[in-house]
C-alpha cells in the first residue's frame, strides 16, 4: 500500500519514482487485466502510471488493504479525477471519471513479480450530468 500511495504523491520526483520501482518490482514483471496495456517491466509500469495521471487530472486516489500474507497482497484501488485522455474506449469528456479495481500483487524474494487487476468498474459523469457505468469487462480472477 505504501508503494502505491508513494507513487501517486504529486511531489514525487522522476528519480525517486524510478528508484522506488527498481527496489520494489522484479525486472521481469507479469501484469494481467490492466486497462489499455499490460506492463512487462518496471519502465513500462512507470509508463502506465504516467498514463493514469494523464487520464485522471488532479487524481484522488484511495487504497484499501483487503488481504495480505508472505507472498500476496490484495488491495482495492480507486482513482478519480477530471477525464482528460481516452480511457478504456471513452473519449475525454472533461467530466468526473472514477475507476475501481481489485489488485493482487504477488511477491517473489520480497519484490513484486506479478500484478493482476480484476473486478474493474468505470463510472463517467459528464459535465451535463449524464452517467455512464461499465463493469465486468476483461475481469481476471484476483483470488488470493
Amino acid at each position: 500500500m505504501h508503494f502505491l500511495a508513494t507513487l501517486f504523491q504529486s511531489q514525487i520526483t522522476p528519480i525517486t519514482k524510478s528508484e522506488l520501482l527498481a527496489q520494489t518490482l522484479t525486472e521481469e514483471l507479469r501484469c494481467e487485466g490492466f486497462p489499455e496495456f499490460n506492463p512487462q517491466n518496471p519502465i513500462e509500469f512507470s509508463g502506465f502510471l504516467n498514463y493514469l495521471l494523464d487520464v485522471f487530472q488532479q487524481p484522488d486516489v484511495k487504497i484499501e488493504l483487503l488481504l495480505t500474507d508472505n507472498t500476496k497482497v490484495l488491495i482495492h484501488f480507486q482513482i478519480q479525477g477530471n477525464h482528460h485522455e481516452e480511457f478504456m474506449g471513452l473519449a475525454p469528456a472533461n467530466g468526473l471519471l472514477l475507476f475501481n479495481t481489485n489488485i493482487l500483487f504477488k511477491l517473489q524474494n520480497n519484490r513484486i513479480s506479478e500484478i493482476v487487476m480484476g473486478d474493474k468498474k468505470v463510472t463517467l459523469t459528464t459535465n451535463k450530468g449524464a452517467i455512464y457505468k461499465f463493469t465486468g469487462f476483461n475481469n481476471v480472477s484476483t483470488s488470493a
